[in-house]
């Protein structure tokens, strides 16, 4: 809702309370980018990267980010 509002910062500090989500590490890197910090989103994508969970959200972000890698290469 924060995001959507536009008000990056405190939607940042919301969504590090809970970095066990894929979905929700996700749309950090979104709004980390929004506040032009490339660590914070880099850290953000590292951590996505090692989240390993058997559900359907990680198989959903990762497949998502597999066809953007794949989009961008070409």
């Amino acid at each position: 809702m924060m995001s959507a509002d536009g008000d990056y910062a405190d939607a940042a500090d919301e969504l590090t309370s809970d970095l066990h989500s894929p979905l929700i590490v996700q749309q950090l890197i979104v709004v980390e980018q929004k506040l032009n910090n490339a660590d914070g989103a880099e850290k953000a994508r590292a951590r996505l990267k090692y989240l390993r969970t058997p559900t359907a959200e990680w198989y959903v972000v990762t497949k998502k980010s597999e066809e953007a890698s794949q989009t961008a290469a070409n």
